[in-house]
């Protein structure tokens, strides 16, 4: 009962670190997200055509949910291109940290059991 405990404080502590982490989300940082997501959304209608696969209604719905996603990034951000290397950056630098913790809490739950 007490593990349950345990784990349920670590995901709680983890999830207040996340969510300070994303309140501290600059505009560029939106504006790359915004950008990942529409490459992305145009290389799943690629692979799908690669395949053969897809309905044309459902390609061309995720070609423009793709084009309206990255002109969003575009607009949030005109120069975004400048803040990828630093959004790059504090994310490998927030993975580190997260990893110490995970970490952490992975070491002090085997030594409560």
């Amino acid at each position: 009962m007490g593990g349950a405990q345990s784990d349920d404080r670590a995901r709680a502590e983890l999830a207040r670190l996340v969510e300070a982490h994303l309140s501290k989300a600059k505009r560029a940082d939106l504006a790359i997200c915004a950008l990942a997501h529409g490459i992305a959304l145009v290389g799943g209608v690629v692979a799908d055509l690669q395949s053969r696969v897809g309905a044309w209604g459902d390609l061309v719905g995720r070609l423009r949910e793709a084009e309206s996603t990255l002109r969003a990034g575009f607009f949030l951000d005109p120069n975004v291109h400048h803040s990828v290397a630093r959004a790059a950056q504090r994310q490998l630098d927030f993975a580190t940290l997260l990893i110490g913790e995970v970490e952490r809490l992975q070491a002090s739950e085997t030594t409560l059991v």
